[in-house]
């Protein structure tokens, strides 16, 4: 985060964010026991989409706030780079596999009155 004073008494503040998340296994139990091979070990295979991708979200925002502190107005990004991600996945038997998804990009602007 950087604060940048302003002339005129109001300041400017800049942040920027990043988060890195390695892969991991959503699921429980994200192999499923396929028999075993001419030796006897068994098969494992990992279920489809049990496993979330890494990943490197990026945030950021820039923020006015005037002299006298009673107005703001930011404007902000989340997952500025778009970044496509599972953040849950169940196996439904060996059906199918229920997924969820992080938030798409989203950029917006807030006001904020103090009084």
């Amino acid at each position: 985060t950087y604060d940048l004073p302003l002339a005129s008494g109001a300041t400017l503040i800049f942040n920027l964010s990043a988060h890195y998340q390695d892969e991991f296994a959503t699921a429980s139990f994200p192999a499923n026991y396929q028999g075993a091979d001419s030796n006897g070990d068994p098969i494992i295979k990992q279920k489809q989409n049990t496993s979330s991708e890494e990943r490197t979200l990026v945030d950021g925002y820039v923020k006015y706030i005037d002299q006298n502190e009673r107005f703001e107005v930011t404007a902000y990004g989340k997952n500025l780079t778009d970044e496509t991600w599972r953040n849950s996945a169940q196996p439904v038997s060996n059906l199918w596999t229920w997924a969820g998804y992080g938030p798409p990009r989203e950029i917006g602007v807030r006001v904020g009155f103090n009084f």
